[in-house]
Parts: structure tokens; C-alpha cells; sequence
């Protein structure tokens, strides 16, 4: 993408009271907190989409940023995509997203832990 240097984002975010910024992983919940998204498209489909570097396991890792040149305001608003085309609909997918990933944290990730936690409740 046209991406400013990770390195350059990451020496500004340095100075900022959060935890380091990486690329955004596959099997990030951001991308599966309601719908299954390979990207996080907006008025352009980079792929380049920083967030926080997860927590320790165990504590709450939720990203506090994401970082990106997608320009997803601007196509919710469907100044840059046809209201009502693909581009606008997968845009709107992304920011429900952004958005059940804003209210709800890892709880996905947590679900997939669910086990680990029903056994240490039943000692």
C-alpha cells in the first residue's frame, strides 16, 4: 500500500502512552468481531492496517489505535464509493467491525478460551 513506514508510525507512536504498533495479524479479532473479513476496506483496500501489539496472555489486549490509509470515513460516508455499491457495503462491514470491536474488546478471542475458563471456575 501506500502506507507511510511502519517504523516511521511506530517512533510516533512511541511517544504516545500505548503499547508498540504492529501490522495488523490474520487471525486478529478485528477482523472476525462480527463479520469475517479479510480486509479492512474503506475508499481503498490497503493492506497495511497497524494496530497495539497484544497484551501479555491473560490481560485485556485490546487495541486502543488502528492505524490506516483506507480512508474509511470518507466511504461510510459514500463520498468516495457509490452509496449502495460492493466497495460501500464491505467498507460499512468494516467499520461495524471497528465498531463491535470498539464496544465489545477480545470477547471472540476469549470464547475460543471458553473451556479454560469453565475448568478454572469448577475448582
Amino acid at each position: 500500500g501506500n502506507m507511510i513506514s511502519t517504523q516511521a508510525i511506530a517512533q510516533v507512536a512511541g511517544r504516545l502512552n500505548i503499547r508498540p504498533v504492529e501490522e495488523l495479524p490474520q487471525d486478529h479479532t478485528l477482523t472476525r468481531s462480527f463479520y469475517l473479513l479479510t480486509h479492512l476496506r474503506g475508499s481503498y483496500n490497503y493492506d497495511d492496517v497497524l494496530v497495539e501489539q497484544q497484551g501479555t496472555p491473560g490481560t485485556e489486549s485490546v487495541s486502543n489505535v488502528i492505524i490506516g490509509e483506507n480512508d474509511w470515513v470518507s466511504a461510510w460516508a459514500g463520498r468516495t464509493v457509490r452509496s449502495g455499491s460492493e466497495d460501500h457495503e464491505m467498507a460499512l462491514r468494516a467499520g461495524v467491525n471497528m465498531l463491535m470491536y470498539a464496544l465489545t474488546g477480545d470477547y471472540k478471542s476469549d470464547q475460543m478460551q471458553i473451556d479454560n475458563t469453565l475448568n478454572r471456575l469448577s475448582r
